[in-house]
């Protein structure tokens, strides 16, 4: 199973030489004495040649994996051999895009290499707008996918957000369903046909039942499940029953605070350690599960687990799991967690912020601590900007918000009130200050949603249920609302600032990109 962290671009550099074989002057040809020596020119391209070997190992050689380099180099007759091109572009299916560096007098190579793979062709900087722009106007015109670049930083954002799209195109979410269909009471405004956002995105899906999953979640009862009878099944063993309880202790010792029995948390593990198992056995890399479908079975009180710990756990790991069967949400959190090499944080993003001021509290849905009260230590701060504050609210704290090498303090609490479900909560007024990017695509996958907030307080690190949350200041909240009415419920942040660069992974998507 491969991770959004695991995903690297691979670029083939194809470094062309033009020189003269004769000495002579003309309109495009100057100089003196030996600068009009096929030895002149030679010893120029060598010369070029070394600094952009040398600049490609140093900008790109961490973050992309490089294929050998091809040199071609050619005199005044501009010739394109077969056997060049051949040479040059022999490796080139294992490429995600071509790199080439702005030499001279080489726009029918491109052209042709672009014809022969397919592949984007990168002109890297430093470079003149003459050379740049002349070859990608060139190749853009016949249909390439072509890109120049004005400095690394530039490149580099473009090559994250080719990286994304690698990552998107090599998703598989495995989607585990009560009813057959997308439509769920869970998120009204997921996907309506998951396939289009295939055919865009590259995202796949594959579908398991939940009744099998449940099933599947006792502990050593393959080929006795009720819905696979007979069958071997991905049951917990007993002789993994050490390792999950090993888990379970390990998360257990790791809390500030664990306010659940470990039997409790084990319970949960069960579930986790068979969602971990059904995503190898169908190679899948990203996960939802419904809530309220699979609540109204009551088969998870008997079970007596939820589904949050999974989603943290498994967000920190960097395999995007979202709650609600909300399929829309789950390529957010993709394309998220690839961006920002972090868990992504997702919930039922809230205005209600701006009611707290004539309440002087959230309104009752948004808290389930048992004593009936609410804390209010977030007012204070909240109540600077009502209307430009939101409430991202669900109990799937995560401890790698600041990356997924990062660790944070976290408490255990159960989701219900007799005392199971493990929700890992987070306090996230430590991150007051912190800027956030949100994203969601719309529930028709035409759309893609852009915006950028501020943290400015946390609640619910101490509560039951639903509950944890942050509240996020935007530049303009009414305006946000609006455009969030045809994006949909839940929208998605990581920490960091990826406005730009995921604006620009939607254009080239080919979606419409709204910005709040």
């Amino acid at each position: 199973m491969k991770k959004v962290i695991d995903y690297k671009l691979t670029l083939k550099p194809i470094l062309t030489g033009f020189y003269h074989d004769y000495v002579f002057e003309g309109p495009c040809r100057f100089g003196k004495g030996e600068m009009l020596t096929k030895e002149f020119d030679l010893s120029m391209i060598a010369n070029g040649k070394k600094r952009v070997r040398a600049e490609i190992q140093n900008y790109l050689g961490e973050i992309c994996d490089l294929l050998p380099a091809y040199d071609w180099d050619r005199n005044e007759e501009f010739l394109i051999e077969d056997d060049k091109l051949e040479a040059a572009t022999a490796d080139a299916a294992q490429a995600d895009a071509i790199i080439v560096p702005d030499m001279s007098r080489n726009t029918d190579i491109l052209i042709a290499v672009a014809e022969k793979t397919r592949k984007p062709i990168l002109m890297m900087p430093p470079a003149s707008s003459v050379g740049v722009c002349k070859n990608i106007a060139a190749l853009r015109a016949r249909g390439f996918e072509a890109y120049g670049f004005r400095s690394w930083e530039d490149m580099i954002d473009q090559l994250e957000v080719m990286r994304v799209k690698k990552v998107l195109a090599n998703t598989k979410i495995l989607c585990v369903g009560r009813f057959g269909t997308s439509m769920t009471p869970s998120a009204g405004d997921t996907l309506i046909d998951p396939n289009v956002a295939t055919e865009k995105l590259g995202v796949h899906f594959v579908y398991a039942n939940i009744h099998e999953f449940v099933d599947q979640t006792h502990v050593g009862e393959s080929e006795h499940n009720q819905t696979l009878p007979g069958r071997k099944a991905l049951n917990p063993t007993e002789e993994e029953v050490k390792e999950i309880e090993a888990m379970a202790d390990e998360l257990i010792a790791g809390a500030d605070n664990c306010y659940m029995s470990r039997e409790a948390v084990f319970d949960s593990f069960r579930a986790h350690w068979t969602i971990k198992k059904m995503l190898e056995y169908y190679n899948c890399n990203a996960f939802t599960i419904p809530c309220p479908d699979i609540c109204a079975t009551r088969r998870i009180n008997e079970e007596r687990y939820t589904f949050c710990m999974n989603h943290s756990l498994l967000n920190e790991l960097g395999i995007p799991s979202a709650c609600e069967y909300d399929m829309a949400t789950a390529i957010a959190l993709v394309i998220l967690e690839a961006v920002g090499k972090s868990a992504a944080y997702m919930g039922n993003l809230s205005h209600s912020p701006y009611y707290i001021k004539a309440m002087g509290k959230l309104p009752m849905p948004y808290f389930y601590n048992l004593s009936g009260t609410c804390d209010t230590e977030y007012l204070k701060r909240v109540e600077e900007d009502y209307e430009n504050t939101l409430f991202l609210q669900h109990s799937v704290g995560s401890r790698k918000l600041h990356g997924f090498d990062s660790s944070a303090k976290y408490d255990l609490r159960p989701y219900t009130g007799s005392g199971w479900g493990v929700t890992i909560r987070y306090d996230f007024n430590q991150d007051a200050g912190q800027e956030v990017t949100f994203c969601r695509i719309d529930p028709s996958c035409s759309k893609l949603f852009v915006a950028k907030g501020t943290i400015v307080a946390g609640r619910g690190q101490d509560d039951n249920g639903c509950s944890l949350g942050v509240f996020i200041r935007v530049k303009d909240g009414k305006d946000f609302f609006n455009k969030q009415l045809s994006i949909g419920n839940h929208v998605p942040i990581v920490y960091g600032d990826y406005f730009e660069r995921i604006c620009q992974l939607g254009n080239q998507l080919g979606l419409e990109v709204i910005t709040a």
